[in-house]
């Protein structure tokens, strides 16, 4: 959010990746999501994170700790940025993982 030539994904992105990815995958109800920001109180702001399946990751871990839960998840989410993309990249190697980027980040 601090550029200018990054368009941050709107709520709507958000909400078409987590129902794709609960619907590819038939866990409707079980699904859980993590969000991983360097912003946390921003992440905690936001509607589209307030759901008792949406967890956002505590304060007082490193960028290496926050980066080695997301690389555990079987589907991430992509919004701006490399860190989020090397989540992706670790994640990607358990069978049957999603990655959902936002095509519009430029």
């Amino acid at each position: 959010l601090k550029y200018g030539y990054l368009r941050f994904p709107g709520d709507s992105y958000f909400t078409n990746a987590m129902k794709y990815i609960q619907e590819k995958h038939g866990q409707r109800k079980a699904c859980q999501f993590v969000v991983s920001s360097d912003d946390r109180n921003w992440a905690a702001a936001q509607p589209v994170f307030n759901a008792s399946h949406i967890h956002i990751v505590a304060a007082g871990h490193s960028a290496g700790q926050d980066l080695a839960v997301l690389s555990n998840c079987h589907h991430v989410i992509l919004s701006l940025g490399t860190y989020g993309w090397f989540a992706a990249y670790l994640s990607s190697r358990q069978a049957g993982s999603s990655i959902v980027y936002h095509k519009d980040e430029f």
